[in-house]
């Protein structure tokens, strides 16, 4: 078993299935396939400046490696969003 983890960028929907914003999460995996995710945001405010900075650039760095992920809370299970350019269009 070979349990990993990285920040990912999910997507979360409004009651009429609109994605109503964005947030980082931690995602969990076991041999490459998704087990789960933080249920709630992470916060990126904690440690000293240099600390901080570190986990901004950990962030930027896993976002840019994988593709946004949207949150199907009906079966609780994540779907592949079409890659964001840099520039924010779909």
């Amino acid at each position: 078993m070979s349990v990993t983890w990285d920040y990912r960028l999910l997507a979360h929907q409004d009651e009429r299935g609109h994605i109503e914003f964005y947030a980082v999460h931690e995602v969990y995996y076991d041999n490459g396939d998704i087990t789960s995710w933080t249920a709630e945001p992470v916060e990126l405010t904690d440690g000293s400046p240099a600390e901080i900075v570190e986990i901004f650039q950990t962030v930027a760095k896993d976002l840019l490696a994988s593709p946004t992920l949207l949150i199907q809370e009906d079966t609780q299970t994540l779907e592949i969003l079409p890659l964001i350019s840099k520039e924010g269009d779909t």
